[in-house]
């Protein structure tokens, strides 16, 4: 009757181990599965982050092309304004005078010795 008893017990200790057994594995598969999950949301959080970032980046880039795009165009009205305003007729800007304004009375004429003999 003894060796039975401890026979049962046994098998009773081994179920129990098992049991136990198993229920640290799933344990465990719980907790990987979890970790492996975190990892994904994160690793998706990071591409999101750097998509964002791009997009971002982009977006400054675009706007400071048409900054300088607006700065050209304004550079080149106001060239052209300024070429519209430069004097076309007048053969004195080719020397770089400028255009004066007239003399008020002629220059002193260069008088010659012959004149006072």
């Amino acid at each position: 009757m003894l060796d039975w008893q401890a026979e049962r017990q046994q098998q009773q200790q081994r179920e129990r181990d098992e049991q136990v057994r198993l229920a640290r594995e799933q344990e465990q598969e719980r907790q990987r599965l979890a970790q492996e999950a975190q990892w994904q949301q994160d690793r998706e959080r990071l591409r999101w982050e750097q998509e964002e970032q791009a997009r971002w980046e982009r977006e400054q880039e675009r706007e400071q092309e048409q900054e300088a795009f607006a700065r050209f165009q304004e550079e080149q009205r106001t060239r052209q304004q300024e070429q519209e305003l430069e004097p076309r007729g007048d053969w004195r800007h080719w020397f770089g005078f400028g255009a004066k304004k007239p003399a008020s009375k002629p220059p002193m004429r260069v008088t010659t010795r012959r004149r006072f003999r």
